[in-house]
């Protein structure tokens, strides 16, 4: 029973074998703990309000996609100037944060770059407890379907074959997850 787990000082043990070990989980896992820590320090690098692309904002678009981890590269590099990896970083900034995608650092841009790294790590909590409601395993071959960016993935042994865009429920109306 839990009170003598608890006394012979197992629960802990036992409670972390509960956590799913889906490829999914264990990333936002990790992420979980890069972000904790960029918090105790501080925070997400800000990029100021002056213009798009001076030395000094540029500094701060690559400390801070550096932070975040979107980059496409391993080092941004610490050129005052812009480039193409800092361009593609930003657009896949843009793309994981659902804007458009541009490669500019226009207002919509700007106000993800400053969104306090708490609020990822509040979005990594709920995701995470979302993921312990789904299926353990899922099947091989499978069909997902992404409310949030309106796709279909179909993967065949685990690898993606094909996706496509869709038409999801509405709010009064949810989309289920069923496995058969």
């Amino acid at each position: 029973n839990l009170v003598a787990l608890e006394e012979s000082r197992q629960l802990g043990l036992v409670l972390r074998h509960q956590s799913p070990d889906s490829k999914a989980y264990l990333q936002l896992k990790a992420a979980l703990v890069r972000y904790k820590v960029l918090a105790a320090q501080g925070g997400f690098t800000k990029t100021g309000q002056g213009a798009a692309y001076s030395a000094e904002t540029i500094r701060q678009l690559r400390a801070r996609l550096q932070e975040s981890g979107d980059t496409c590269a391993h080092f941004l590099g610490d050129s005052p100037y812009a480039d193409s990896t800092l361009y593609n970083s930003l657009k896949l900034f843009q793309q994981n944060q659902g804007l458009k995608v541009s490669g500019h650092l226009d207002a919509a841009t700007r106000n993800a770059l400053n969104t306090p790294v708490e609020a990822y790590i509040r979005k990594l909590c709920a995701n995470m407890e979302r993921l312990r409601w789904l299926p353990s395993r899922w099947e091989a071959s499978r069909i997902e379907v992404s409310i949030t960016d309106f796709s279909m993935q179909l993967y065949q042994g685990d690898s993606l074959c094909f996706s496509s865009p869709v038409i999801v429920g509405l709010p009064y109306r949810q989309t289920p997850v069923f496995n058969a």
